[in-house]
């Protein structure tokens, strides 16, 4: 696992902000359907963030 340098880091946390970068979510799941949200990922056919809600 690679960690870049912290600088590296704050910019880009400049950068997402400067943009107005927001993630692009392709699919929620409730924490009970956790599993499933698992089999869905494993699939390779999803674009973008599959999120569990808590």
């Amino acid at each position: 696992m690679y960690v870049g340098h912290r600088n590296m880091f704050e910019d880009m946390n400049r950068a997402i902000a400067q943009h107005e970068l927001r993630p692009v979510i392709d699919r929620t799941f409730a924490m009970e359907d956790a599993r499933d949200a698992f089999h869905y990922m494993a699939t390779g056919h999803h674009f973008g963030k599959i999120v569990i809600a808590l």
